[in-house]
């Protein structure tokens, strides 16, 4: 069920309605995009409007994080989990393992390939990976077209990626599901290693990302929480 996130159009949903969704879509061969919304994305979609019609096109977009769950109590949402896709996305493709064939797609040089090794460790069928720095989409598209992928997972950034997919998704008839998660392939690759379970489980992972890269996450995360309540406030009126 779709809801109105102040302009983005976002799912009220449990993490296994989310899965039994999208294993449903991939068995009846249904094309599927799935997104996922935390207040960077929001704050990006407040000022970037055709990443924002990029959201509010896609099959299923996800809450990911603290801030969005706050964003949502001001308006009375009540999101029903944290389905941010470090966790949920090796979920799905551990669901679809059976008939899965991935593609990677994003992250800095031999990311993208550890990524492919550790999915491999967990009997995970990986058919091709590239990183995300290319020029050329034809050469990039024919390669996935080639690989014979039927799930793409994307972690080239906001909003580059959701763009590039919303692009190019059509010309790829073999991806039955196509998932965009920014850092991803860094956390399953352990290029990034994950916050402990305890700051997991209050809601700090952001906090320890700052942590562990001030320099990139200064802005995005101080800066950024200013911004997103900015946005929201304003929205709500």
């Amino acid at each position: 069920m779709k809801t109105d996130f102040y302009g983005v159009n976002v799912d009220l949903l449990s993490k296994e309605d989310v899965i039994t969704n999208v294993k449903q879509r991939f068995s009846d061969e249904i094309k599927t995009i799935v997104l996922f919304l935390n207040a960077h994305c929001y704050n990006i979609s407040s000022k970037n409007i055709e990443y924002r019609n990029v959201l509010n096109n896609a099959d299923f977009v996800l809450n990911d994080g603290i801030g969005v769950e706050l964003g949502g109590r001001v308006r009375g949402i009540r999101f029903k989990d944290n389905l941010n896709g470090t966790d949920l996305i090796p979920q799905i493709l551990n669901e679809l393992s059976n008939d899965g064939k991935i593609f990677l797609l994003g992250g800095r040089e031999n990311v993208a390939e550890k990524a492919r090794d550790e999915l491999v460790k967990a009997k995970l069928n990986v058919v091709g990976f590239h990183n995300g720095f290319f020029h050329d989409d034809n050469k990039i598209l024919n390669e996935i077209i080639k690989s014979d992928a039927n799930i793409l997972v994307l972690g080239m950034g906001v909003p580059k990626q959701e763009i590039w997919l919303n692009d190019n998704i059509e010309s790829l008839s073999n991806i039955k599901l196509a998932i965009a998660g920014g850092a991803i392939l860094d956390f399953i690759s352990k290029s990034i290693p994950r916050a402990p379970k305890w700051m997991r489980d209050i809601r700090l992972e952001w906090l320890y990302r700052l942590m562990l890269e001030p320099k990139r996450m200064w802005q995005r995360y101080l800066i950024g929480n200013v911004k997103f309540v900015y946005y929201i406030m304003r929205n709500k009126v």
